[in-house]
């Protein structure tokens, strides 16, 4: 096989490996944990860095009850049917929590969903906000955000109505306020001071 046949053969092997990802509904890490093959592996795998061995063609075949050579055979089709293995099923039940590891909850995980749906919904903003006690709840939510991307987010939330924003004196954590500083705040737009 020349090299230019085997750089084809690998892009077209790795395209293979993203439909099966597809088909499964998992990102990268899903994949890995799924399969028990290494994300910089599979990686590597994708990029074309590295071949697809047999050994791993069939690893990826046992989770999906069919025969994983068959992902190496470009004449044969990836069947629709991997998507109902029983041990993906399993996957999914045991591992429902773990949103980084599933194509369909990438809008949950993104800030700006989590923001609008989550603390929005949950009366965080039923009262003015400043960005400091944003990103304090957000952090014990477990999610930490820069402030800069924060307050983007924010103000990209009032220009679709979501929140409302207006200037106050900078806020201390200790309680006091600044006279010569004024920052925005964010709140419902139903909101009455």
């Amino acid at each position: 096989m020349q090299r230019s046949d085997k750089l084809l053969y690998s892009a077209q092997i790795a395209d293979r490996i993203r439909l099966i990802m597809e088909i499964l509904g998992l990102e990268l890490s899903g994949f890995s944990e799924f399969t028990q093959i290494s994300e910089s592996h599979l990686y590597a795998i994708l990029n074309g860095k590295r071949k697809l061995t047999r050994n791993i063609a069939e690893k990826i075949g046992e989770k999906l009850d069919f025969d994983g050579w068959k992902i190496q055979q470009l004449d044969h089709k990836i069947p629709m049917s991997i998507r109902r293995a029983t041990e993906l099923s399993r996957f999914y039940i045991e591992n429902k929590d773990v949103l980084e590891f599933f194509v369909n909850t990438k809008d949950e995980r993104k800030a700006s969903h989590f923001i609008e749906f989550g603390l929005i919904k949950a009366k965080v903003f039923d009262e003015p906000k400043y960005i400091w006690e944003i990103r304090q709840i957000c952090s014990e939510a477990k999610r930490n955000y820069k402030s800069k991307d924060l307050s983007q987010l924010l103000l990209y939330l009032t220009e679709k109505g979501k929140l409302k924003k207006e200037k106050r004196p900078l806020k201390r954590r200790d309680g006091t306020f600044t006279e010569n500083r004024l920052v925005y705040v964010f709140f419902k737009p139903d909101f009455k001071a």
